[in-house]
């Protein structure tokens, strides 16, 4: 027996496997969108550090918002697959009350 969204009757998918799964089912929805984010991302500053938070609060006067909140984190990661934000390996509190103290990290634009 053979289920096509959790592979075989014994196999179970990851959390990264949900997670990427989710973010392409959001991004799909919102590709217009995710193009002028990652325009946007690409023409931020060599060096530029931030939280996909403080990235999201740089641009969006430029991008609007998209239709679902969670299309930003499809965005950043996008841009992360594309190599226009890299991981520093650092991470910290988001500030934003609505993200509930979320604990994110920092990209860098290379």
């Amino acid at each position: 027996m053979r289920d096509t969204d959790t592979g075989d009757l014994f196999s179970q998918p990851t959390g990264e496997d949900l997670r990427d799964r989710v973010l392409a089912r959001v991004g799909a929805k919102n590709a217009a969108w995710m193009e002028l984010v990652c325009g946007e991302v690409a023409l931020l500053q060599s060096g530029f550090e931030g939280t996909g938070e403080d990235i999201k609060l740089a641009i969006r006067s430029r991008t609007g918002e998209p239709k679902h909140f969670n299309a930003w984190g499809a965005a950043i990661h996008a841009c992360v697959a594309r190599g226009l934000l890299a991981a520093t390996g650092r991470g910290v509190k988001l500030k934003v009350a609505t993200s509930h103290a979320h604990f994110s990290p920092i990209w860098r634009r290379p």
